[in-house]
């Protein structure tokens, strides 16, 4: 969803509480863009900004070849735990789709 529709659903009274604005999930099918078959082969890799925060941010990139994960979390143990979770669960679920979607072919 554009940010800016998220920032109009808060409305005008929405005030920020930290300098770390969103916590964001992003998901980009690469498959479209000119090329990027050839990632792999020319060991193409993302760039992401080293950033410190109190969000989770997570990027998803869809690949020719499969899924690509990063993120960001805050340097807690709560945190970690809790990326792990989030982590864990997300695999599961992309298993059991790839699993429920083959059974079907």
């Amino acid at each position: 969803m554009p940010i800016a529709r998220v920032l109009g659903l808060l409305g005008s009274d929405f005030r920020p509480t930290s300098a770390d604005l969103y916590s964001i999930v992003s998901y980009v099918d690469t498959r479209g863009t000119p090329g990027s078959e050839r990632w792999q082969e020319l060991k193409a890799s993302g760039l992401l900004r080293v950033s410190y925060g109190d969000q989770v941010c997570v990027w998803l990139n869809r690949l020719h070849e499969g899924l690509q994960f990063a993120s960001r979390c805050p340097d807690n143990d709560v945190a970690y735990k809790n990326m792990r979770l989030y982590v864990e669960g997300l695999r599961d679920l992309v298993v059991s789709v790839a699993r429920d979607s083959a059974v079907r072919v």
